[in-house]
């Protein structure tokens, strides 16, 4: 065909309507015949080809999200149109250049510059170029979850397209509103739309579209949980994608299998897909597709309780959303991260995710998320015992049922009157609708029932709640009269004690004369008074002195070496750092020699010196250790034996590996009437040497004030230690 061409010009236009034809069937081959044409053209000179393919060039690189290749071959189509005085050229290329600018987050220049060369297009009656432009931009409000916007541009350019005949951007538009439809959960216009443009595209065998069309209806019958359905799309998708070697198309189709596969349970089917999809959305650099993949493996991995790994892909496609500044998908990506918040007991972040997701949703129109979220929050809060918030989101989420339930009876409407549109058309459209009044009506009329109970419930539930605070409170009171009237009788009794060895003591230490004079005048002299005191003064300096000797023998050597190693080191670098590092070292053993004569502690006075023991621990082990600590308000003025947590916290250091690439998380949290302290497993070949202060200590301590043991619990990934809370 080229040789029969009778000039380098016709050659030129004949090589771009090639790369045009295969720009959506064979990426490699387009690129081939646009180099020709660039290289032709350069050499005589025919500014006019070359901005056509330059323009080409840049819209295959937009197709394939590849923007900043776009943007360069744009600029250069439009600078080239600019000498050559092509005006219609010049306004197309830089209105998408514009439509770029706004995908980048950059919407006040980007908008104010598309608009100034829409109506350079229109000026020109450039009506195909407009429609184009339309369609790009459209595409770009779907990603950024403006759907109203979208729609509007989206339906411009399809009214353009329609009224020039041009059938085959009709359909590449088709499939952009379908688009937007299956974002807002509208299936039925979605796959209205979607229907459409595969009519159009059998009809000149335009696979690329085929294919995306069978891809969008599989995710359909997906969302409709019809998974086998949606299945045999999906895999007619992909034979589609592998016939034009289409890998933007493959690694979708691979995506949508693999979440088949994990609906089906099969995780570990789903993902070997998931990770083949990665592999090939990361070779082509494409965050949206990178985005939903690190979710559905966020998903595996949580379905399978492995809810670290959950969480580091969500965190992942998280960062990865915020780095492709698309807000359509923040309210799914924070819903899941609130879930894996969950799963890993930090309640409060999990909140904050699930407050995020919720307002998110609500800005962008997505009442399904909206529905999750609010259902979500109304549990924690339930749980957190803040009723207040726990009774708002659950009238929020049961407004979302209602306007569900009956967003489903509109959509059976519509797929009927589809269905039996060629029989008795009108007459079902009333029965229909007749239906749906009467289903309003009975969900106002269950709205109003469920208000009711729920009052009810909220008041009953207040009452006993009121009643047995007053209940508990008494009894705490009477509990800790008790323990004071016991406490004040074990003085006595003390006193009492003390005085008859005093007086045993005063007898054994004078002579036999001062005893018998004592005992018939009942009393001592002065100058016996001033022996028994210089001998008392002695005796006690003797025994402070052991007890300093014995608190100093139960240091750990090993300990102190350590801690005066890191503290030479920070005076060296950091004195500022030496200073706070030395106050919480001497609050530590403030508290351990306070604490000595001590039998039991509030739990609120042992946490306060765990921070300081933990910021010792920071400065050694750094990010390598990660102390989590979640306990509810109430129980932190019960009580529990002293260096309890300490002694769990250094033999969980003691008995397991830490380092950079085996971070040791301990989690300490409060549940029911317990303290929960809890590692993961990663055990050293060999230990330090132990003390025998330790676990053993502490359940022996225990059963002096509690009936209830001291739970210990090891399994492959975690060693567990459940402190019972002593009440009173």
């Amino acid at each position: 065909m080229l040789s029969q061409s009778k000039n380098d010009t016709t050659k030129i236009n004949l090589l771009n309507q090639l790369a045009m034809l295969n720009s959506e069937k064979n990426d490699v081959l387009t690129q081939k015949y646009l180099e020709s044409a660039i290289s032709l053209a350069q050499k005589i000179n025919f500014l006019k080809g070359l901005t056509q393919t330059y323009y080409i060039k840049g819209g295959i690189f937009y197709r394939l999200n590849n923007s900043d290749s776009a943007k360069a071959y744009f600029e250069k189509s439009a600078n080239v149109a600019k000498i050559n005085s092509d005006e219609k050229s010049f306004a197309m290329s830089q209105a998408l250049l514009s439509v770029i600018e706004i995908q980048k987050g950059n919407l006040k220049s980007g908008n104010s510059s598309f608009k100034i060369y829409i109506n350079q297009l229109k000026r020109l009656n450039a009506y195909v170029e407009l429609a184009r432009a339309y369609n790009a931009i459209g595409s770009v409000y779907t990603d950024k979850g403006n759907y109203t916007e979208s729609l509007n541009f989206l339906f411009e350019a399809r009214e353009i397209f329609d009224s020039l005949k041009n059938l085959r951007m009709k359909r590449n538009v088709l499939v952009n509103i379908g688009n937007v439809f299956l974002s807002k959960h509208d299936y039925v216009e979605a796959q209205k739309n979607f229907l459409e443009a595969l009519h159009l595209a059998e009809q000149d065998s335009d696979i690329y579209i085929m294919a995306a069309c069978y891809n969008n209806i599989g995710n359909i019958y997906y969302f409709q949980n019809n998974y086998e359905k949606a299945m045999e799309y999906f895999v007619a998708a992909k034979k589609l994608h592998t016939k034009i070697n289409n890998i933007v198309g493959i690694y979708d189709c691979i995506l949508n299998i693999g979440a088949i596969c994990a609906n089906f349970n099969e995780n570990k089917k789903a993902l070997e897909n998931y990770f083949e999809a990665l592999r090939l959305a990361e070779q082509n650099n494409d965050l949206k597709i990178i985005s939903d993949i690190l979710v559905n493996v966020g998903l595996c991995y949580e379905r399978e309780k492995n809810f670290y790994q959950a969480h580091f892909y969500y965190k992942r496609a998280l960062e990865v959303e915020i780095k492709r500044k698309n807000r359509s998908n923040f309210p799914f990506t924070y819903f899941n991260l609130g879930n894996s918040y969950l799963n890993l007991n930090q309640k409060q972040k999990a909140i904050e995710c699930f407050l995020t997701s919720f307002n998110l949703s609500l800005e962008l129109g997505d009442k399904n998320i909206s529905h999750k979220t609010s259902e979500m929050l109304a549990t924690v809060f339930e749980a957190q015992a803040d009723y207040k918030n726990a009774l708002k989101f659950f009238k929020i989420n049961s407004s979302y049922k209602d306007s569900l339930f009956n967003e489903k009876n509109s959509q059976i409407i519509n797929e009927l009157q589809v269905k039996y549109e060629s029989e008795n058309k009108e007459k079902n459209i009333v029965l229909l609708q007749n239906e749906l009044k009467i289903n309003e009506i009975q969900a106002k009329k269950n709205q109003i029932i469920l208000y009711l109970l729920i009052l009810g419930s909220i008041l009953m539930f207040a009452i006993l709640a009121l009643g047995l605070y007053f209940y508990r409170k008494k009894q705490k009171y009477l509990s800790i009269l008790k323990l004071k009237n016991t406490l004040i009788s074990q003085q006595k009794l003390e006193l009492e004690n003390e005085k008859r060895k005093t007086d045993n003591l005063i007898v054994s230490i004078l002579p036999e004369e001062k005893i018998l004079e004592v005992r018939e005048k009942g009393k001592l002299n002065f100058q016996d008074y001033e022996m028994v005191t210089n001998l008392f003064q002695k005796m006690e300096q003797a025994k402070m002195k052991s007890e300093f000797e014995a608190l100093r023998n139960e240091v750990n050597p090993h300990f102190l070496y350590n801690t005066f190693n890191v503290l030479i080191s920070l005076i060296e670098e950091n004195s500022a750092l030496g200073v706070k590092y030395v106050k919480h070292l001497a609050s530590v053993y403030r508290y351990v020699s306070q604490s000595k004569n001590r039998e039991m502690v509030e739990l609120v006075e042992e946490m306060e010196f765990l921070k300081s023991y933990e910021f010792l621990l920071s400065i050694k082990y750094s990010q390598n250790l990660i102390i989590q600590e979640n306990l509810s308000a109430d129980t932190l003025t019960e009580f529990i034996v002293p260096l309890a947590l300490q002694m769990l916290v250094e033999n969980a250091i003691k008995h397991n590996l830490i380092s950079s690439s085996k971070p040791l998380y301990i989690d300490i949290f409060s549940a029911k009437d317990e303290i929960v302290v809890k590692n993961n497993l990663q055990k050293k070949n060999c230990t330090e040497f132990s003390s025998g202060i330790g676990l053993k200590n502490i359940i022996e301590r225990y059963k002096f004030f509690t009936e209830k043991p001291v739970e210990v619990q090891c399994s492959d990934e975690f060693f567990t230690v459940k402190l019972p809370l002593i009440k009173f």
